[in-house]
């Protein structure tokens, strides 16, 4: 039985995606992501880049808020979790947070 063509499609992006994250010097380095989840979701695996922000993990999430978008987001790093008011951080009342390799960010649904 042939697979749909939709997952033959799937799985030949993922691969081109996957090829494009690594450098072409170093086969062997890892790829760096952030771990999402979103509400109830399972977690999403977001390219890591140093400047990434809180407003760009959002869009490539593809959630879509109709109305409002959330009101914060948890940050867990190496066990340690913080919230952080994203209102205050569009206000620029604070600091953008940073992100690393491996954090997982829970964005309310």
């Amino acid at each position: 039985m042939k697979a749909p063509f939709s997952s033959v499609l799937f799985a030949a992006l993922w691969l081109l995606m996957a090829q494009a994250s690594v450098s072409p010097a170093d086969e062997s380095a890892p790829l760096k992501t952030l771990n999402v989840f979103v509400g109830a979701q399972a977690v999403q695996y977001i390219p890591w880049t140093p400047d990434i922000t809180i407003w760009e993990i959002i869009q490539n999430t593809g959630t879509t808020y109709i109305g409002a978008t959330p009101k914060s987001f948890r940050l867990t790093r190496n066990g340690e979790r913080s919230t952080f008011d994203l209102r205050k951080i569009k206000r620029e009342e604070v600091p953008h947070p940073t992100f690393q390799p491996g954090d997982t960010i829970e964005i309310p649904g």
